[in-house]
């Protein structure tokens, strides 16, 4: 299973734009740099989320 995974992978960034790559490989960086500020915003849309659904069921 991990080899055909990892040949499609391959075979997608052959696939990829040069330009794409870049800005994804930046964004990456980024996102690495920044994973506190990343989990807590992921966390708070996930409550928002999950407040938005319990108020839509209970009408």
């Amino acid at each position: 299973m991990w080899d055909g995974a990892a040949r499609a992978g391959r075979y997608a960034a052959d696939k990829t734009p040069e330009p794409l790559l870049e800005k994804a490989g930046r964004a990456a960086t980024v996102a690495r740099g920044n994973r506190t500020a990343l989990l807590l915003a992921g966390a708070a849309v996930m409550g928002f989320v999950l407040v938005r659904r319990s108020r839509g069921r209970r009408r």
